[in-house]
């Protein structure tokens, strides 16, 4: 099954003050994944499997205690089935 994941990369790299102001810290982007065709994802039986492997993927890809991107944080906002038509 695919899946559209909408997700946010937040800037890291800001005082902790800046990142409460809404202007412009962070890209919405969306990925279609697939639960059948990609290996990362085939283990994952509901949205929320899904969202902890995108995340974890992408923020600690090597080790649960090494950021992958110490600038920058992904954060899933929103997944949604992609419609099959026969």
């Amino acid at each position: 099954m695919k899946y559209d994941i909408w997700f946010l990369i937040i800037d890291t790299t800001v005082d902790s003050y800046s990142l409460n102001d809404r202007r412009d810290k962070s890209i919405l982007i969306m990925e279609t994944v697939s639960t059948s065709d990609d290996p990362l994802y085939k283990h994952c039986n509901n949205i929320r499997e899904l969202e902890a492997t995108f995340e974890r993927y992408r923020n600690y890809r090597t080790s649960d205690d090494v950021v992958e991107s110490p600038h920058a944080k992904f954060k899933v906002l929103r997944i949604d089935p992609v419609p099959v038509y026969s």
